[in-house]
């Protein structure tokens, strides 16, 4: 039967029927066989394409016999999304088998990757059953970097703050243990982010000190980086934009720095630009600077669309429509109004109603709404 786009898959009957045949034909044993040789093709495939996306991996090596095609970072996206429900089939298989070595390098490998397909939905399972798998193994750095990407799926894809702040605070208490500074720097990143969310800003802005001091003693400057977009944001909610904007100009110095062009991978480099430069149109914004507002959320626009973070994507059009109404700019406006409409079922209500206004306004000639720009 027909899946989704091109894809096709057995119905449920027919596969049970299938695997029935299949072990009074060739026996359990070779059944079970060739049913694991399966999970472990699956499972290899997915952390080779997963590593296209993690810093000190990128391309795998060369395989003539390799089945699939992995030669760009595209490639392998394409190849994770469109296999998603057979590896993630595979990966529950080997958490149930007790395989939890091999649990733990899947998710290790969609640690990056993640973040470009937030809206997958799997994400905290993944996760939870690879920190279940460091713990199991007894391994308490492993356990604590892998509470510290659950920490982020239950925020950035299931909104589950208390549960998130707690996964973290684990995380932290797990790599001080374990003298693991570089996830002692994650856990501390995570929690910065986490109080941000709830305004914490105080808070936030100590864990994030924290996490930078960590992040330079680990010499890792793709984490540094991470925490200084969450800066941008924290000096903005506390009223210091031209800090703000100059930590964003320090972030695009380290980037083009060419002591970091092997450091950090493209798509690290890409999200990074994409995150310091979403969060520091807000002070643009703020200030009433809209053609330079305007200038950062053209450079973004459509690429937290690609991503499904529909909030931001949202608030992209919404804002980047404000900007250019202020500016006279009332075609371009208008277009990105529709571009926020267009995003209705996904984008949050406000942002919607707020895209309606703008474009009843444009048409009715008069000044844009005010508002609050928030993040």
């Amino acid at each position: 039967m027909t899946s989704r786009q091109d894809r096709y898959r057995l119905h449920d009957l027919l596969r049970l029927y299938a695997a029935a045949r299949h072990r009074s034909q060739d026996g359990r044993e070779r059944s079970a066989a060739a049913r694991s040789r399966l999970r472990h093709w699956l499972l290899d495939t997915a952390v080779l394409a997963g590593r296209w996306h993690e810093p000190d991996y990128g391309m795998p090596p060369a395989d003539p016999g390799r089945l699939v095609e992995l030669a760009d970072r595209e490639q392998a996206a394409r190849w994770i999304r469109a296999e998603g429900d057979l590896w993630l089939a595979a990966f529950r298989e080997a958490a149930a088998l007790g395989e939890h070595t091999r649990v733990a390098e899947v998710a290790e490998a969609m640690h990056w990757f993640s973040d470009h397909w937030v809206s997958w939905g799997h994400w905290v399972e993944v996760y939870e059953r690879a920190a279940a798998a460091g713990a199991a193994l007894g391994h308490a750095a492993l356990e604590a970097a892998h509470r510290n990407y659950l920490a982020w799926a239950y925020w950035a894809c299931a909104r589950r703050h208390d549960e998130a702040v707690a996964s973290a605070t684990d995380a932290l208490r797990l790599a001080g243990a374990a003298g693991d500074v570089l996830q002692q720097a994650w856990a501390h990143a995570y929690l910065g982010w986490l109080r941000d969310a709830v305004g914490e800003l105080p808070a936030a802005a100590g864990h994030y000190h924290q996490a930078m001091e960590l992040f330079t003693e680990a010499d890792d400057v793709n984490g540094y980086l991470q925490v200084s977009c969450g800066m941008i944001r924290v000096l903005r909610g506390a009223g210091r934009g031209e800090a703000a904007v100059e930590t964003c100009r320090g972030i695009m110095d380290a980037l083009a720095d060419p002591r970091h062009q092997d450091r950090i991978p493209a798509n690290v480099r890409e999200f990074t630009v994409l995150t310091a430069v979403y969060a520091v149109s807000f002070v643009h914004l703020d200030e009433g600077r809209w053609q330079e507002a305007a200038d950062a959320l053209r450079s973004i626009r459509g690429q937290f669309d690609a991503r499904g973070w529909h909030k931001q994507a949202g608030k992209v059009h919404l804002h980047l429509a404000h900007a250019l109404a202020r500016l006279g700019e009332r075609a371009e406006a208008a277009s990105a109004y529709r571009a926020a409409l267009a995003l209705e079922g996904r984008a949050p209500a406000d942002v919607l109603d707020e895209a309606r206004a703008g474009l009843a306004a444009l048409a009715a000639g008069r000044p844009a709404p005010l508002t609050r720009f928030a993040q």
